[in-house]
Order: C-alpha cells, then structure tokens, then sequence
C-alpha cells in the first residue's frame, strides 16, 4: 500500500481527507479550510504542524505522503493542476486568474501577490473540477510532513506516523551533481526539474521514495515542477511552489532548501485528517 494510507501501526485505511483549500487564519490563530480567505503564512514548520494537530485527534499537517498519493493520482488521470504562478495568474495560461488578496491587478509583478482561497478556475484544482482540492500548483509554498534530509541523508515516515523520531533514514543522499547518491561526498545548494534528477551508479532504487515523489522513474516523469535542494544540515519540505514560481511549479516541485525555522509569506500549510 502507498504510505499514504497507512497508520502509525502499519495498518491500513481506504481514504485520508486533505484540506479542500489552504490553511487559512480563523481569527483566533487557528488554522481552517474555507474558500475566498487569505492564506495563512509566516509560519513555520514546526509551527504549522502544531497549529493542525491542535484541532484534535487525527488532525495534522498535510504529509508529504499524501501531497505525492494526490500527484500520482493526478498522472494517472492524465492532468495536471495549473495555479498562480505568476502574480494572481497562471504564467502560460494567462486567461486563468484569480482574486489577490493584495488588491492588486493579476500579472502586477509587485504587493504579495497570493490568491484569497479557492478564487481561480477549476483548472487550479487537482481534477480539474469544481470540487477538487485548490491551490496545489503556486499560491504559496506549503510545509508537509513525514519527510526531511539531514546532510542530505533522505529520511522519511513510512506511514502515517508525524513523530521524528520513528522516520526512517534511507541509504540514499541529495548529492553534487544534481543525483541521488548511496553517499554523501560534497555540499551543495542547488536545483533542478524534478523530473530530471540523476542517479549514480552505485545508488539502489527505492520504491518507498518512488512511491513519495522523491525519486523519479519512468511513471512519473511526466510530473511538473523543480526540486531544490540545500545538502548541508537540516532542511524540511515545501511542495508545490509560490505565486511567482512560473515554470517551476507543478504537482511534483519539492523545496528541501530551508530550515525548519524560516517563515515568510512565500510558506503556507494545509490540514489533513486520518484516522
């Protein structure tokens, strides 16, 4: 089964639920998905994470498991979302605009320039339907869980499990050279199209981080977006890409470039359920 779908003890359930929209802010500093609502950003990963659990049993941060069980399920439908890549519109289908939460005319490339929640064409949306999850392809950055590297070393939940401590590190590094490495041999600050990320000779495939859109194969290679990666100490994950992303964006861009810490308004978070 795809981790996506199983629980802290390896057990397994049919569906999670995402949040339809990007957190938003209640008022009260507590997270919510609700349509035409600024996002909720400046905060961090830590942060994000706690703000969800807070609604209760079986809430959390969005995982990285379930962001790439929704990616996978948008190829295997052959479509993939567009969003605001570009100041309150798509960069490559400007007719597909949206509300600023600034104010601001679409394609102004100034002011804060995230959309209000939910406020673009239903080609923002994961299956391109009016009820389909928004906002997945730029807005903003989003924090997910469930996934980290450490000196580059890739480690992971292997199912539901938000404590770090219970992650698996893999034999497997974000090295020099734009690859996946079974070692470590340099530091380096760097991207690249997901899609396009290399693979040494001596790295052994792993189908846990196929199935969570770490590593790419021949099945996924038609996903969108670039991964950035910092290989010297900590970095948490940030999926999707940010309103002026352009063609960096996509279902499969993936940021493992910052610190747990850093918090902005590029970065925002969406709420999960599990049971």
């Amino acid at each position: 089964p795809h981790p996506a779908f199983k629980r802290a003890d390896n057990t397994v359930m049919p569906w999670f639920e995402v949040g339809m929209y990007i957190a938003s802010n209640d008022g009260n500093g507590n997270p919510v998905s609700a349509p035409h609502k600024k996002p909720y950003h400046t905060v961090d990963f830590d942060d994000s994470k706690a703000k969800c659990q807070s609604m209760g049993a079986g809430w959390g941060l969005m995982t990285n498991a379930q962001w790439s069980a929704i990616a996978i399920w948008c190829l295997m439908n052959e479509y993939q979302p567009t969003g605001n890549t570009y100041y309150g519109q798509s960069h490559d289908k400007k007719f597909q605009t949206s509300i600023r939460q600034d104010g601001l005319l679409v394609g102004d490339a100034s002011g804060t320039a995230q959309n209000l929640t939910g406020t673009g064409p239903k080609e923002w949306n994961h299956n391109n339907s009016a009820i389909g999850i928004a906002d997945l392809v730029g807005n903003v950055w989003e924090w997910v869980d469930g996934l980290k590297i450490q000196d580059g070393q890739i480690i992971v939940a292997e199912n539901s499990d938000p404590d770090e401590l219970n992650w698996v590190s893999q034999s497997a590094y974000l090295d020099v050279g734009l690859k996946l490495n079974s070692e470590l041999t340099d530091i380096t600050n760097t991207n690249i199209p997901w899609s396009s990320l290399g693979k040494s000779e001596t790295y052994i495939a792993n189908q846990l981080l196929q199935q969570l859109m770490i590593e790419p194969i021949t099945e996924t290679g038609e996903a969108l977006g670039r991964m950035y990666y910092n290989n010297g100490g900590e970095r948490l994950p940030l999926r999707g890409g940010n309103w002026g992303s352009t063609s960096s964006a996509g279902v499969a861009a993936l940021r493992l470039y910052m610190g747990r810490t850093i918090r902005d308004t590029y970065r925002g978070f969406r709420p999960a359920y599990f049971e």
